[in-house]
């Protein structure tokens, strides 16, 4: 497996909605969510977008926004347009608001019709949460807000036509319906973020460093075989650099040394294993490569302040 798409992977979305906003102009609207991730589609007509009262975007047809954490944002018909609170947009749907993922299976849609009675814009909304443990460097080098315009991201739109496809059934009842829009809406947002990061030239952080053809061939290395006793040396030698030219490079864009990254990955991966598995933590430890069980409490217990046992009692 390519590196990006271990990263991509790693990203755990815990909890993720959709909605469709049928809105007839003049209308705008603004909302404001803190570690809640949300992204926006101009499916017909241009919207103008306002991040963190920046300069205002326009969105044109098949173009989206990004808020990996969330963030004050105001959507609206045109720029002058009155802006009411999310709230009051979701009172049509929701009779008491929207007030958060608990009474809702992961994949809900709903629909939302609202606005001044004029030209109908459709726009379509992911509101998402991403498992803190499992971020990562790819998840910290994402900038807060994303602009893709709609040929930078050709596969979003195939994934978005079955995702409607699914939606379309709703009144259908029919069996299994939340398992594939959850699957899709999760491919979809993937597919955002593949995307950014493909068309995006970064200086710095892990996704420089995907796209720098020496340090890519030793992140591989680390990544294919995370037990491994690797060396700043046996990396180098991966990588085809010498020794200090290696170090070198890996901080300047990672900003960490070789050997912090791979425990850091090796601390991911544990993660994953004691959420996902039924592995025995003497297992865990084996796979990723420490000597001891104990060596790799010891470990888990410094980067996350609780035993591995404790965390896989609380998830």
């Amino acid at each position: 497996m390519d590196i990006l798409s271990d990263a991509l992977l790693a990203l755990k979305i815990k909890n993720l909605m959709i909605g469709m906003f049928n809105l007839s102009a003049p209308w705008g609207f603004y909302t404001k969510n803190d570690n809640v991730g949300m992204s926006y589609t101009a499916l017909d007509q241009s919207v103008w977008v306002t991040f963190e009262n920046a300069n205002a975007v326009e969105l044109y047809q098949g173009d989206s926004i990004i808020l990996p954490r969330g963030g004050l944002l105001s959507i609206a018909s045109n720029r002058d347009a009155q802006l009411s609170r999310i709230e009051d947009v979701w009172q049509t749907t929701f009779s008491q608001g929207f007030d958060g993922f608990d009474r809702y299976p992961p994949g809900s849609y709903n629909e939302t019709s609202w606005g001044g009675g004029g030209e109908i814009s459709h726009l379509m909304g992911m509101i998402f949460e991403i498992e803190q443990t499992t971020r990562g460097a790819l998840f910290d080098a994402l900038p807060n807000f994303i602009l893709l315009r709609k040929y930078e991201c050709p596969h979003f739109q195939t994934i978005k036509q079955a995702l409607l496809s699914i939606v379309a059934e709703e009144n259908n009842l029919v069996s299994g319906e939340y398992a594939l829009k959850n699957n899709l809406s999760e491919a979809l947002l993937r597919s955002q973020l593949r995307a950014h990061v493909l068309q995006t030239n970064y200086s710095s952080g892990i996704i420089a460093a995907i796209k720098d053809a020496f340090l890519h061939r030793a992140l591989l290395a680390i990544h294919r075989e995370p037990q491994k006793k690797w060396t700043v040396a046996t990396l180098a030698e991966k990588a085809g650099l010498s020794r200090t030219a290696f170090s070198e490079r890996f901080r300047k864009t990672l900003g960490d040394t070789p050997m912090n990254y791979t425990h850091s990955y090796r601390m991911q991966l544990a993660v994953s294993l004691l959420k996902d598995t039924k592995m025995s933590i003497e297992q865990i430890a084996h796979k990723l490569g420490y000597s001891s069980d104990r060596i790799f409490r010891a470990h888990f217990n410094r980067v996350y302040r609780l035993s591995p046992s404790h965390y896989r009692k609380l998830t």
